[in-house]
């Protein structure tokens, strides 16, 4: 399980890689991340950053956030920003909120 703060942002520290409940918010993941579970990254939306090595498993899910069309990360939509590498399996859940079109 990753320890997260209580507010869902800021800095989170590694305790093991791998998560097995839900968790979402912004901020950053010092280490690898192993998600067997839900990732919502942002705070409605934002941005979370994973510094090393980002594995997602069949049943898992990435939640992701669409608000608009400005373009612009942690603003219009979420961001999950992986700085090695990505393997990313399961669920894609896109968030389309109303009155936007994509």
């Amino acid at each position: 399980m990753l320890r997260w703060n209580e507010s869902g942002s800021g800095a989170c520290r590694l305790v093991e890689t791998v998560l097995r409940q839900n968790r979402s918010g912004s901020g950053t993941v010092n280490g690898a991340l192993v998600n067997g579970s839900t990732v919502s990254p942002g705070n409605s939306p934002g941005v979370l950053t994973v510094d090393g090595d980002c594995t997602q498993g069949s049943t898992a899910t990435l939640a992701i956030e669409l608000t608009g069309s400005g373009g612009v990360a942690g603003t219009d939509y979420d961001r999950l920003l992986v700085w090695v590498s990505a393997n990313l399996d399961g669920t894609l859940d896109l968030q389309v909120d109303a009155g936007y079109t994509p």
